[in-house]
């Protein structure tokens, strides 16, 4: 007998249909029904003392509701049944359920900073200026995902930097990595991605490792970079923290997938090409990128990124990795500790933060000055290390473009340069064979317009380093004329210290020594 002709029997002999009967119980049950900001239907379900969240097209979910229906009637829900209920009880979450945000590890809700600890009792940490606190039953503001993890219970006495005993890492980036690692425990603003890179033997991955397990553990420790699109949009949606580890290559299109990553991107089913009914994809994520050569290469892509270059560890002071795990696993709830102090001290100070001249990642800027402050810094000392890496960024942008490179070459000994962008081509032919860069590979510019398109890639980073462009046209013929500001301020700077030299040998005449 079908499932349909068991329901026609249960309504002839005046009983209720399985699916209607799924649905009273679970009216009758402690269970919110809501939508999340996608029109996505979830769960909001207490068990044994405290509350889950699921999505009602779960397995979990569809267990549940067979699992309810057996502790009512003493016999199993035919699978048409459940599917049924289910369709019936997805429309009441989408048009009768209210709406919330569902984040990923952590969220901001009135006012306050929280994170899912992904235990089985669904606690997370409440975070105020005042402090930070377990709670039992958050609000309904995090979703979960299969291959996060458990984080262990943070500890209040700690410090934060302990965490630079287990990591490789030079002296002078300590500061900024131990605040970039503090705000990836800040959200709704854009993290810079953390770009690490250094030779084999510098334990790059291990860095990665134990940034990953503090702010966001998964069975996922690192991830290879995807082939599609699609698989790179969902692993970007289900995890707050990814490592992408050991990449030799990013095309410009996965770049540019990461910058809106990082700033705040969506990914519809036209884009991904895929017939998932999950088809949008809406996140702001923190990324991890290691190899053994900075893969950041496009402008757009490094100003929103921090390089942090690691150096060869020695035979005679490298350490087991299962050392190293045993003691970053023991030290690992108080570092946890220390860095929710710290964003709570960093949460008031901030407050009171005031920064001028704010680069790309402004957010970022003003909450390091404050996290900074809070771990015991001068502000002015994170300024100094980020603004450095800010300039290391536009020379590896300078070093990894061969018409750049060549351009500054050519205007090294030059104050001022004009002409049109055929001839600057056909000068910078000539320097580039001079400098044994070769022009017949692909990213060299093969006409004077793919030129004019390479120079205003670059444009911000050419002033960077010194070099203006202005474009004007002159008899019906459009014109370039390339400043060096370097070498003028160079020439002013002699020229000053001439005229002192001058100066001096007057006064020396006017006012002889006796």
């Amino acid at each position: 007998m079908s499932n349909n002709q068991n329901n026609e029997k249960q309504n002839k002999e005046g009983r209720k249909p399985q699916a209607t009967k799924i649905v009273e119980l679970v009216s009758e049950s402690n269970i919110t029904l809501f939508h999340n900001e996608l029109k996505q239907p979830y769960a909001y379900i207490e068990i044994n003392n405290h509350s889950e969240i699921w999505p009602c097209e779960s397995r979990q979910f569809k267990d549940w509701l067979g699992h309810i229906f057996w502790n009512n009637e003493g016999k199993s829900a035919y699978p048409n049944a459940i599917n049924g209920a289910l369709s019936t009880l997805r429309a009441k979450a989408l048009y009768e359920g209210q709406k919330y945000k569902l984040n990923n590890r952590v969220a901001i809700k009135d006012g306050a900073i929280w994170y899912d600890l992904s235990n089985n009792n669904w606690e997370a940490v409440r975070i105020s200026k005042n402090g930070w606190r377990i709670i039992g039953n958050p609000p309904i503001i995090f979703q979960r995902f299969s291959h996060q993890q458990e984080q262990l219970t943070p500890v209040p006495e700690g410090n934060i930097k302990d965490v630079l005993s287990l990591i490789n890492v030079k002296k002078e980036h300590q500061l900024l990595l131990l605040v970039y690692l503090v705000s990836c425990f800040i959200p709704d603003f854009p993290h810079p991605i953390l770009v690490v890179h250094g030779p084999q033997g510098s334990s790059k991955s291990m860095l990665s490792k134990v940034l990953k397990s503090l702010v966001d553990p998964s069975v996922l420790e690192t991830c290879d970079f995807p082939a599609s699109k699609a698989e790179l949009a969902q692993i970007l949606s289900h995890h707050h923290y990814v490592v992408f580890d050991n990449l030799s290559y990013l095309s410009d299109s996965n770049s540019d997938i990461l910058c809106r990553a990082v700033t705040g991107g969506g990914f519809s089913k036209r884009e991904l090409y895929t017939n998932d009914e999950d088809v949008i994809h809406l996140f702001k994520r923190c990324i991890n990128l290691n190899g053994i050569n900075p893969v950041a290469t496009k402008p757009d892509l490094l100003e929103r990124s921090i390089l942090l270059e690691l150096e060869r560890i020695p035979n005679e002071k490298r350490k087991k990795e299962t050392d190293i795990l045993q003691q970053f696993e023991t030290k690992r709830p108080e570092i946890l500790g220390a860095i929710l102090n710290t964003v709570a001290k960093a949460m008031e100070i901030k407050e009171s933060i005031k920064v001028t001249g704010l680069p790309r990642m402004a957010d970022f800027t003003e909450w390091g000055c404050a996290i900074a402050e809070a771990i015991g810094h001068p502000k002015e000392e994170f300024l100094s290390s980020y603004f450095e890496n800010i300039k290391s960024q536009n020379d590896q942008v300078i070093y990894d473009s061969p018409v750049c490179s060549t351009l500054l070459s050519l205007m090294k000994e030059r104050e001022q340069w004009n002409g049109t962008a055929t001839q600057l081509l056909s000068e910078l032919i000539e320097e580039a064979e001079r400098l044994n860069i070769n022009t017949k590979e692909k990213g060299w510019p093969k006409s004077a317009a793919s030129l004019s398109g390479k120079l205003n890639n670059y444009k911000t980073n050419l002033e960077e380093a010194g070099i203006k462009i202005n474009r004007f046209d002159e008899n019906r013929q459009r014109q370039l004329s390339i400043s060096n500001d370097s070498a003028i301020e160079s020439q002013a700077g002699n020229g000053l210290a001439e005229e002192d030299d001058r100066d001096a040998a007057t006064l020396s005449t006017l006012f002889p020594e006796h």
